[in-house]
């Protein structure tokens, strides 16, 4: 049976969709679970915030661990970049010195169906190491992916809602690489791709991903 490491990294800019996202986190909590919650925000004033949100569900009360992490300094890169960096190197270590077999991230903005780890479990034997949900964004996942419940091989998923094998996270880690454009996600499939890993995509894991409070991405119809 798989063991989960689910994660998450947030800040105060996504204030916006925290008691939705920690909403469909308790569908996910189960006894002897652990969530991780890295709260990369400038100050401690979130903090606060995010552990009342918690109490207000049952199963995450005891399962679920927020902490906040101090962003180091550095001028060429910018403040969100070295945040989601710095956030999923912290989780990646937590996840390896765990005894979990498997690290599924989820952004804060994305929001998840109730069934999501048996989800995953169901595209486990498929052949990849990396495998992500439908969490509609402009460039990688479109409406016509939503009519779709197949699990298909891809060139690049992201951490939007992403299952990862140890193995994986035992020989690449997140990096920040020279385009600062990109994210260590997007470097993290690069890499993964360069060294054999297959990466996949589970059509039939259909999450909502929602836009700075104005409503969710992409076609209703499919969310």
């Amino acid at each position: 049976m798989p063991i989960f490491f689910v994660c998450s990294y947030t800040c105060q800019a996504k204030s916006y969709c925290d008691a939705l996202f920690f909403e469909s986190l308790n569908y996910m909590a189960y006894e002897n679970k652990l969530i991780k919650i890295i709260d990369n925000s400038q100050d401690l004033s979130y903090l606060g915030r995010l552990n009342s949100i918690k109490e207000y569900f049952a199963n995450l009360k005891n399962s679920c661990q927020i902490e906040h992490l101090d962003i180091p300094f550095e001028p060429k890169i910018s403040l969100f970049n070295r945040a989601v960096s710095e956030s999923l190197k912290t989780l990646q270590k937590q996840f390896l010195q765990s005894d979990c077999t498997h690290f599924v991230t989820i952004e804060s903005d994305v929001i998840a169906p109730p069934n999501l780890l048996e989800l995953f479990c169901e595209a486990l034997d498929k052949g990849a190491d990396m495998i992500g949900g439908l969490y509609y964004n402009y460039s990688q996942h479109t409406e016509e992916d939503y009519k779709n419940d197949d699990f298909i091989f891809s060139n690049g998923e992201l951490t939007g809602c992403t299952c990862f094998s140890r193995k994986i996270l035992e020989k690449i880690e997140f990096r920040q690489g020279e385009d600062l454009s990109c994210f260590p996600d997007a470097y993290f499939s690069q890499d993964a791709i360069v060294k054999g890993f297959k990466l996949g995509r589970y059509r039939k894991i259909k999450c909502k991903h929602l836009d700075d409070g104005s409503g969710f991405r992409g076609h209703r119809d499919y969310l």
